[in-house]
C-alpha cells in the first residue's frame, strides 16, 4: 500500500519522485485570446468530473511540449507517468505521479519546476456568466487530457503545486 501527502513528491529507493497530486481542477481560469487580450474560461464540475479517466496513465512532460503527446513522440518527450488511479472529490482532479526522468528530478530539486500543468484539448463555447463570483467570458467543455507538464507556474495557482518531502519519508512509500 503507497502512502502519500497530496502534493508532496517523495523520493523512492530507485530514486524516482512519486505522489498524489492535485493536477487540475474546477474554476475560472485566464487564457491569451491574441492581439494583447485574454479571455476568462470557465472549467465546471461536471466537465471536470466528466474528463477524469482521460488523466489515467498519461505520460508526463517537462515543460509543455509545442505538440500532443501521441506514440510518436513520447519516447523523446515523456519524464514520467501517471498511475491508473485517477479521481474527483468534488472540485479537483487527483491522481499518483511517477517522475523518472534524471533531467526532470534534477529540475526538481533545484526548484526550476514547482507546479503541474495539464495538456488537453477541449471545446471553448462562448459563455458569459459569473462562476462564485468570477467573470467567465467561455466555457471549456468535452476535456480530454493528453499529458501532464511539469512547470514553473501552473494556471491553476496554488492547488497545483508540490513539494518535495524528507528523504526520510520516502521509507514509508512501499508496504513490503
Amino acid at each position: 500500500i503507497q502512502k502519500f501527502d497530496i502534493n508532496v513528491l517523495h523520493k523512492t529507493p530507485e530514486g524516482y519522485y512519486q505522489g498524489t497530486v492535485i493536477p487540475t481542477g474546477i474554476g475560472v481560469f485566464k487564457y491569451y485570446a491574441g492581439n494583447g487580450k485574454y479571455v476568462q474560461r470557465l472549467r465546471d464540475v461536471d466537465d471536470v468530473k466528466a474528463a477524469t479517466a482521460s488523466l489515467n496513465c498519461k505520460p508526463i512532460t517537462l515543460q509543455h511540449p509545442n505538440v500532443p503527446v501521441d506514440v510518436n513522440n513520447v519516447k523523446e518527450l515523456q519524464v514520467g507517468m501517471t498511475a491508473n488511479d485517477a479521481s474527483f472529490d468534488g472540485l479537483n482532479n487527483r491522481v499518483t505521479v511517477t517522475i523518472t526522468n534524471k533531467d526532470a528530478i534534477d529540475a526538481i530539486d533545484r526548484k526550476e519546476v514547482k507546479a503541474f500543468s495539464m495538456g488537453y484539448k477541449c471545446n471553448v463555447v462562448d459563455n458569459d456568466g459569473v462562476w462564485q463570483g468570477v467573470h467567465h467570458d467561455q466555457q471549456q467543455t468535452d476535456i480530454v487530457y493528453n499529458h501532464l507538464a511539469l512547470v514553473t507556474k501552473g494556471r491553476a495557482g496554488d492547488k497545483v503545486n508540490f513539494m518535495v518531502g524528507d528523504s526520510a519519508d520516502s521509507a514509508d512509500l512501499f508496504d513490503m
